[in-house]
């Protein structure tokens, strides 16, 4: 499906061309309004089509080939190497005009001379064909640069208004009554059991929300806090359920330094969490971390009931719709949705900046 900054782009062209072949017949029409006695010819109109239709060949190749070289890829050097090929094969394709031209005679001559009127010579038609060529070949790109730019405003602006929303909702979750409701009530049990515990608990949960505010109001995180706010979570969970829940977190050494979205991966061990552990009987969740080539995120977890879907809500639609702002088509998002477990694994590029 085209874009809708291609179908914008793609409009003016056509705009534009349709124009283009359009005016010989306009000019001609022009002239016999202003001349009564000369008449309509075809033979010239349809000669300067076929200069307008080997630029229009010409312009093809280079909009929807050569130019993207440029401004998508960024590959200068490529892009004259194939630009200048382009211009060699136009001038040697490109339809020549005769050396003289026969002018269509008066309605008032009886017998009218064949009279031959002289074209430009050769070397100089070829030339301005050739500046012609350029010309559009430089405005094929400037129109391209504008829409791309274009696009980029807008798609900053988008991720603005996602990484608004996504913190709202964040924010939401981090301040629901009943997630304080309950880690305050542990925290509490904490004070009569183990004062200490309760203290490094209360320090947890303050951490947390100063990441919250923060760092997740920010349009990148380092890395590396980010995997520090979800071992604050997880030990926060530990101490709600008993010896049947096994938690997990895997990270290897050496944490790239790279910058990510914040608050991208507690969706998904919150889901985890929320869905997939049980007070009752057994069940697990395990969260891995690799660094080889990309960040890869693993989340395994228990399904305490079939029917309970872990897709619920807009967490992981909203979570789909950021990542294909920031990364495009650069990332891999997989969901093993089964009867038994549940299993999440992401994958996005390291950069040092997104």
């Amino acid at each position: 499906m085209i874009k809708g900054q291609e179908k914008a782009e793609i409009i003016v062209y056509v705009v534009l061309w349709t124009l283009l072949f359009i005016a010989p017949i306009f000019t001609m029409y022009i002239h016999t309004l202003v001349d009564n006695n000369a008449p309509f010819v075809w033979h010239n109109v349809m000669m300067v089509w076929r200069i307008i239709g080997t630029i229009f060949v010409a312009f093809a190749v280079h909009n929807f080939l050569i130019a993207p070289l440029l401004v998508h890829d960024g590959k200068k050097v490529v892009y004259g190497v194939a630009a200048v090929c382009l211009l060699a094969v136009f001038m040697y394709a490109q339809p020549r005009p005769p050396r003289h031209i026969p002018r269509p005679p008066l309605l008032s001559e009886l017998n009218p001379p064949r009279h031959l009127e002289p074209y430009p010579p050769m070397a100089q038609h070829e030339v301005v064909m050739a500046i012609v060529v350029v010309m559009m070949m430089g405005l094929n790109v400037a129109v391209k640069y504008y829409f791309r730019s274009l696009h980029t405003r807008r798609r900053l602006q988008e991720m603005e208004r996602r990484n608004i929303e996504q913190q709202l909702e964040y924010l939401k979750y981090q301040l629901n009554p009943h997630f304080f409701m309950n880690t305050l009530n542990n925290i509490h049990a904490l004070v009569d059991i183990n004062p200490e515990q309760a203290k490094i608990t209360i320090e947890r949960l303050s951490r947390m929300m100063r990441y919250v505010l923060y760092d997740g109001a920010k349009n990148e995180a380092l890395l590396s806090k980010e995997i520090n706010f979800l071992k604050e979570y997880i030990e926060l969970m530990r101490i709600r359920y008993t010896g049947k829940v096994t938690i997990s977190i895997d990270v290897p050494d050496g944490v790239p330094d790279s910058n990510v979205p914040p608050l991208l991966f507690i969706t998904f061990v919150e889901n985890a969490f929320k869905h997939g552990v049980s007070y009752k009987q057994s069940s697990f969740v395990e969260i891995t971390f690799s660094f080889a080539n990309n960040i890869t995120f693993h989340c395994h977890n228990s399904r305490v009931s079939p029917e309970t879907s872990t897709l619920g809500g807009v967490g992981l639609p909203n979570i789909r719709k950021r990542l294909d702002l920031i990364y495009g088509d650069k990332y891999q998002l997989h969901i093993a949705d089964n009867a038994d477990d549940y299993a999440v694994f992401l994958s996005i590029p390291i950069n040092k900046h997104i």
